[in-house]
């Protein structure tokens, strides 16, 4: 088992369109002081970009915003970039 904390930098992924225009037009269009990036990700041959939300320092604060966002993002979830 592993009882590590993770380490690394937390997001909040709210989507993953195939188009990248969209993605950046996302990014745009985030709640007040929400930041956030795009990050490509092949997937079996398809390109993905994924928008995320943040940076966040730990879990505890991802999982605040996670709920926060999923309310306009639904599915948002937690993304752990190393």
């Amino acid at each position: 088992k592993n009882n590590a904390k993770a380490s690394g930098i937390y997001y909040v992924q709210i989507a993953a369109p195939t188009i990248k225009a969209r993605a950046q037009k996302m990014l745009t269009k985030l709640p007040a002081g929400n930041s956030g990036e795009i990050m490509e990700k092949t997937v079996k041959g398809k390109v993905y970009y994924r928008v995320l939300v943040g940076p966040y320092k730990n879990k505890a604060e991802a999982e605040k915003a996670r709920a926060t966002l999923n309310k306009s993002y639904k599915g948002a979830y937690i993304q752990i970039k190393k």
